[in-house]
């Protein structure tokens, strides 16, 4: 009886446990909003893989991973799925979902006018993948910058237009801090101090002499001219 209690407990258990085995994937769906706009437009990406929901062991991480195309240029690489942790053992679970949101890349070709593809490719740990695409479709143009460089000077001062006119001289900004003491030697100001000092020595010594030799040479002078005072 108690052996019988044990293997039906052992069987109820495992009916509650996760079918642990490697991701598998056998189809994709992707739908994407908006369905137009340019560049500058956030693309919302909703990827959505069948079978839905499976369980793996967590230290494996045997999940699906997704993987984004716009035409044949690669957006998204290996992302995995949302998984969550079940709370006993080692066993997680996993659902085949991925919400992204990409933009229209800024370069030739895929910012041309027209219908572009968004791909989504769904690979799965068993080695099983899933394929499904959209279109998107680009109604505004604007070139990427490599393209204005590459144009005639002419051209762009055609598209340009003459320059405005100044504009309004700002309000004056608030003064700076004050700076740190330099370290100029005194030295080098006290040379020129005292060169000009001295300088100005030799002149009144000059100009004295000078005043001098003018007054005996007058004083001779008059000596020549009255002899007789």
């Amino acid at each position: 009886m108690k052996k019988l209690l044990l293997v039906t407990l052992i069987l109820l258990s495992l009916n509650f446990l996760p079918l642990v085995k490697a991701s598998t994937i056998t189809s994709v769906n992707i739908e994407i909003y908006p369905k137009e706009g340019d560049i500058t437009t956030d693309i919302f990406v909703h990827v959505r893989g069948e079978p839905y929901k499976g369980g793996f062991v967590t230290v494996a991480g045997n999940v699906p991973v997704l993987y984004l195309y716009y035409d044949d240029k690669l957006i998204i690489q290996r992302l995995k799925c949302k998984y969550y942790y079940e709370g006993y053992g080692d066993f997680s679970s996993y659902e085949a979902l991925w919400d992204v949101t990409i933009k229209v890349p800024n370069e030739y070709p895929y910012s041309e006018l027209g219908t572009h593809n968004i791909t989504a490719i769904v690979e799965a740990s068993d080695g099983t993948t899933a394929t499904n695409s959209t279109i998107f479709k680009v109604v505004n143009y604007i070139p990427p910058p490599e393209w204005w460089t590459n144009l005639p000077q002419e051209f762009l001062q055609l598209i340009t237009g003459p320059q405005g006119l100044q504009g309004v001289k700002g309000d004056e900004g608030d003064t700076g801090a004050r700076g740190e003491k330099g370290n100029f030697p005194l030295l080098f100001l006290a040379i020129p101090l005292t060169l000009s000092f001295v300088s100005l020595g030799i002149a009144i010594f000059s100009l004295t002499i000078v005043v001098y030799v003018y007054g005996k040479l007058k004083e001779k002078e008059d000596l020549t001219l009255n002899p007789n005072p």
